[in-house]
């Protein structure tokens, strides 16, 4: 059996359908206060718990043989704070998987970017890298590329979180909500975006489903024990040439409002202080905007059966299921 952590998210949710699809027999952890009526409508096991509390860990993981967990506090509705989730919940997390003799452990963690110091999100996926090193368990640590899905609706779009079920963009987080409620159909409605940096950063830009295949494919397989994958889609684009294809498949010119990585920092040392998730935020967008994360191919093609999506395809598709459905609203 498999035990998905964070399976209420958008990722956790991909993965979750894509297991139950394929057969698996799947228990998910969700907390009592989680939204998780789409996940009672799978054929799968659902135990209430939370990373915070040990003595559920231990007990969802009784039984399994492998865990996913795509859970984070980067926007994440409450109370959690970084420290809670992503520190003590993960050392629960590793020592219910090692007591209960849980083979693997898939940790979908991020690029290699520098700033760790600084950024909660980089520092604990370090540490929690390196515990699972550290750990008895089959780790598979898998640093995933920017997710389409979510940065290109970060730009000022709504189109990219269209039929997306649980959508990160939209959970009730205060900061992602006010964030949205002002950039939000920007570029379809105004064709205007909001640029990371120079917009000349590059990334492997790759879809939230493709992550959740490669994720999926990495359960039980022998190639995946004690390893670390670098994945990403099947094309290395800069955040301004993923604007103009954008535009051009939105039939219209796109102009540019560079959000400079500096005031991105300096917001992020105004907020740390009393805001720790929109200053993560702020960090993460003057990293995105001044650092690639230009994966090569490699790591995917090895492991999936099919191809991964283009943006191009993926924009289009997304484009047409607004143009099929009513007229765009604000999430």
């Amino acid at each position: 059996m498999i035990l998905v952590v964070g399976a209420t998210g958008q990722l956790g949710t991909a993965v979750t359908r894509k297991l139950v699809a394929a057969g698996k027999d799947v228990r998910v952890l969700v907390r009592p206060a989680s939204k998780a009526a789409h996940l009672k409508r799978m054929e799968l096991e659902s135990v209430e718990g939370d990373l915070r509390d040990f003595a559920s860990l231990n007990a969802a993981c009784h039984g399994i043989d492998a865990v996913v967990s795509t859970a984070n506090a980067v926007i994440r509705p409450g109370g959690d704070d970084f420290a809670s989730v992503h520190d003590t919940g993960y050392r629960n997390l590793i020592k219910a998987a090692e007591q209960q003799g849980v083979q693997q452990l898939i940790f979908p963690s991020v690029p290699e970017w520098s700033g760790a110091d600084k950024l909660p999100v980089l520092k604990y996926a370090r540490l929690n890298e390196e515990r699972l090193r550290n750990s008895k368990l089959a780790f598979t640590i898998v640093r995933l590329s920017v997710f389409m899905d979510v940065w290109l609706a970060l730009l000022g779009s709504h189109v990219p979180s269209r039929a997306v079920e649980s959508p990160t963009v939209g959970r009730p987080f205060w900061f992602s909500r006010l964030y949205m409620g002002l950039v939000g159909g920007l570029i379809e409605k105004r064709g205007l975006a909001i640029v990371p940096g120079s917009g000349n950063a590059r990334h492997a830009f790759i879809s939230v489903d493709d992550a959740a295949r490669f994720l999926v494919q990495m359960v039980h397989h022998p190639q995946a024990q004690r390893a670390v994958f670098h994945v990403g889609g099947p094309e290395v684009l800069s955040w301004n040439e993923a604007l103009d294809l954008f535009g051009e498949l939105l039939g219209r010119k796109i102009r540019r409002i560079p959000f400079p990585a500096v005031v991105a920092r300096a917001n992020r040392a105004l907020l740390s202080p009393i805001a720790e998730g929109p200053a993560n935020i702020m960090g993460m967008m003057a990293t995105v905007g001044t650092q690639d994360s230009a994966y090569d191919r490699t790591d995917a093609e090895l492991f999936l059966e099919r191809p991964m999506i283009t943006m191009r395809s993926f924009l289009k598709e997304k484009i047409s299921h607004v143009e099929r459905g009513p007229a765009m609203q604000a999430i």
